[in-house]
């Protein structure tokens, strides 16, 4: 008598042949032999892989392209590609474009001329043509500009074969010209994939350990700008500064500085520049007044006072004069010192997240190991105080007995840094925020990460492990109170040995699927 197994669920999957005896196992029941072109579903079913919509061809397709996600809100949605040394951006099922121009003539020849007074296109430059009232065969197609003139223009198509009218129906009227919409970068194709990003409303960051930081900044729908990020409070330190000592007797130096408070309240500026007077404030009647000029956005001012080597704190005023008539200064709090991480090749940070407020970076050239935090509440502040203070900026290392660059830096209920050689935990001593005296990095038990950015699903993170075939997931474990990786790949090794994990994606609707793209 044979006896019969019946599947009631596909959730394990294709299993590798190696596991096809196994029939004690869970992935044996539930797993399938083959499944090409397939999709199991998270319910039980299988289903065919639906294919993917072709929106347009990448702008070189001899060099590497990357494409990323970029989320404004659930309306506003990007799909970034990425090239060498320029970004397109695809919503919609469409194309990005420029603003349409209205063509004016185009001849019946070979090649077409087309007529478009004072045009402002390049050579290269990508065109899509519609509403032409004629030569209706070129509507709603891309082409690319061959030659130009001020106010004419050739074209190709996309394989690089000129556009002959000559046989087409004859212009009448109407038709337009979009070029795509394109900006450009620095990065070269051979780096793209080593591109780290994190978002924020409509604000991208990104890194790569031979770039200066940038941020790709979403300005309207349709309009985007890539720029350096400078490290520095958003608010300039006051300036015009001066001092006036009244009545002016005795002979004590006294030495000031002001900073500027922004409107968020949060942040504060730089200390100005240094002023001085001569007097006595422990005469009665003498007191000094420091002035300065007004900085735009501030809403508020520090006066600080120098008491052995340090600037104290003296007070706080919206006007833009303060006295001094003897206040002691108070030396715990002083003005930021100014500082910035990243200012050369050889700096520049791999990986960025953030967490609590701060904005992370981690991993430069010289410093592999190595986790900044920006000052609480900002972006791109660095800036620390003397003595520290709980809202400062943090610089920490992990101490490892291996240099294991920090390769991700993931924000989950803790954060965590993934290595290329296991992942740390980062938490506190004492169960509360994060500051700069109470920061705690603790190993966790895992495997390194390759340099793939890794997926956030239902609480577990999944990664690429370092040499880029396995796939990892590490997730917490209340049993041990830490955190602990698996290998996901280990029941189908078939799919993922002899083969690198070059990047992955993901999505939550319909169904949520990670894709993972190989070579």
């Amino acid at each position: 008598m044979s006896l019969k197994n019946l599947t009631t669920s596909f959730v394990g999957g294709e299993i590798t042949p190696e596991l096809f005896g196994r029939l004690d196992l869970p992935n044996f029941q539930a797993g399938l032999a083959t499944c090409r072109n397939c999709i199991v579903l998270p319910h039980g079913p299988v289903t065919a892989r639906p294919g993917f919509e072709y929106v347009l061809e990448v702008k070189d397709s001899t060099k590497k392209t990357r494409v990323i996600n970029f989320a404004f809100n659930t309306q506003q949605t990007y799909a970034i590609e990425i090239g060498d040394q320029y970004m397109r951006f695809h919503t919609a099922g469409a194309t990005l474009l420029e603003t349409s121009q209205n063509l004016t003539s185009l001849t019946q020849a070979n090649p077409g001329v087309f007529g478009l007074v004072a045009h402002g296109y390049a050579i290269g430059d990508w065109l899509y043509l519609n509403d032409i009232v004629g030569p209706t065969e070129l509507n709603a197609r891309f082409f690319i500009v061959a030659s130009t003139t001020t106010n004419t223009f050739t074209l190709t198509d996309l394989a690089g074969a000129s556009i002959d009218t000559s046989s087409m129906t004859a212009y009448v009227s109407g038709g337009t010209a979009a070029r795509v919409y394109e900006i450009a970068t620095p990065y070269l194709a051979a780096d793209i994939f080593d591109l780290h990003f994190v978002q924020s409303a409509d604000v991208m960051t990104l890194t790569h350990p031979s770039y200066p930081v940038r941020e790709l900044t979403r300005l309207t729908a349709s309009t985007f700008q890539l720029s350096l990020v400078t490290f520095a409070p958003t608010i300039p330190a006051p300036f015009g500064s001066a001092v006036v000592a009244t009545v002016g007797t005795g002979s004590t130096v006294y030495t000031y500085s002001v900073t500027a408070i922004a409107s968020d309240g949060l942040e504060q500026s730089t200390a100005s520049v240094s002023v001085s007077c001569i007097n006595d404030l422990t005469t009665v009647g003498n007191f000094n007044t420091i002035t300065w000029i007004s900085v735009t956005g501030a809403i508020r001012y520090n006066v600080y006072e120098l008491d052995n080597g340090l600037y104290g704190y003296i007070g706080q005023t919206a006007d833009l004069s303060f006295i001094d008539d003897n206040i002691a200064a108070d030396v715990t709090v002083t003005p930021p010192e100014v500082n910035n991480p990243f200012p050369s090749a050889g700096n520049y940070p791999s990986t960025v997240s953030y967490y609590e407020q701060r904005r992370i970076f981690a991993n430069t050239s010289n410093a592999p190991q190595n986790l900044w935090m920006t000052r609480s509440g900002t972006e791109s502040n660095m800036t620390y105080s003397i003595p520290t203070q709980d809202d400062d900026a943090i610089n920490v290392k992990i101490a490892a007995r291996q240099v294991n660059e920090i390769r991700h830096i993931v924000p989950v209920n803790d954060l965590l840094l993934l290595t290329s050689a296991a992942a740390w935990r980062t938490a506190t001593q004492n169960g509360g925020a994060i500051t700069p005296l109470n920061i705690a990095i603790r190993p966790q038990p895992s495997t390194g990460a390759s340099n793939v950015q890794p997926i956030i699903s239902s609480g577990a993170i999944l990664y690429v492990q370092d040499r880029g075939s396995r796939m990892q997931e590490i997730k917490y474990q209340w049993q041990s109170n830490g955190y602990a990786a698996r290998d996901i790949s280990i029941a189908a090794p078939h799919l993922f040995d002899g083969y690198t994990i070059k990047d992955m994606t993901f999505t939550q609707a319909p169904l949520p699927i990670d894709r993972k793209s190989v070579v």
